[in-house]
């Protein structure tokens, strides 16, 4: 098969809380809905002017460029959500491939604690890694990120759960409401001493099509920031073609107080 027919193929469908109120968007909506400042906040390309194309060619860099997001559409695109798609790489690594998918959204919520809002951003990056039997055409395994590079899962297929009307069955990705960390199962997983805990729950679906991404498509090697923590493209992350997350235990994310 060709690196866009395993894409199809293995692409995940995501489930989102039936009071979920941020949903996927594609890069050009993000673009266009953001204004381009500088270190200073000041205006160097005004909303509806910017483009992935742009970024690229005048060669705007995190060290001194972001975006800024309109707050109009931080709900991102809920009612065209069959029209978003999500971005994929493919990498041959022998026997398997590493089929990598990247969901934008607009806005992260984050979490009320103590009266208080932590955790909340712009351009929200979520990823998955899937790794492949090229031979035998099956998942071998699985990393669920969330939260960073510490905070997710790897798992095996049996630990995992499977859209079963379509060949191969599609694996199923519950996205926790307001974080959109990825998950196994719809559950609550409770983190942080129960104050900023991540709830899936099998609402809304989500098959997207895919887009195919390279080590040249234009948003994915752009040195801009993506908002103004200077997040980056999934390009230019320790993850791209080599997941490097690790796999964190119940224990950990109920008691780690240190990432959001």
């Amino acid at each position: 098969m060709q690196p866009i027919e395993w894409a199809r193929t293995f692409c995940p469908v995501f489930y989102f809380t039936p009071d979920s109120i941020t949903y996927p968007v594609d890069i050009g909506f993000y673009c266009r809905h953001a204004t381009l400042c500088n270190q200073k906040g000041e205006t160097l390309l005004r909303e509806g002017c910017v483009t992935p194309g742009v970024l690229l060619r005048e060669g705007y860099n995190s060290a001194t460029n972001y975006l800024q997001i309109d707050p109009e559409v931080h709900t991102g695109q809920p009612v065209a959500l069959e029209h978003v798609p999500i971005y994929a790489t493919v990498t041959d690594l022998g026997d398997e491939l590493l089929l990598q998918y990247y969901v934008i959204y607009t806005w992260n919520p984050g979490y009320e604690i103590c009266g208080k809002h932590v955790g909340d951003h712009d351009f929200d990056l979520e990823h998955m890694s899937l790794y492949v039997n090229k031979a035998k055409r099956k998942l071998k395994r699985v990393y669920f990120s969330a939260h960073g590079a510490s905070q997710g899962l790897w798992c095996n297929p049996q630990d995992c759960t499977f859209d079963y009307n379509t060949n191969p069955p599609r694996l199923e990705v519950f996205v926790a409401r307001g974080s959109h960390a990825h998950y196994p199962k719809p559950k609550t997983y409770w983190r942080i001493g129960c104050l900023a805990n991540d709830t899936c729950r099998a609402g809304s679906s989500w098959s997207p099509f895919v887009i195919l991404m390279d080590d040249h498509t234009d948003w994915n090697v752009t040195d801009v920031g993506f908002n103004a923590r200077y997040s980056r493209a999934p390009g230019k992350r320790g993850f791209y073609r080599h997941e490097t997350g690790k796999s964190t235990s119940w224990f950990k994310r109920l008691c780690c107080c240190c990432c959001f």
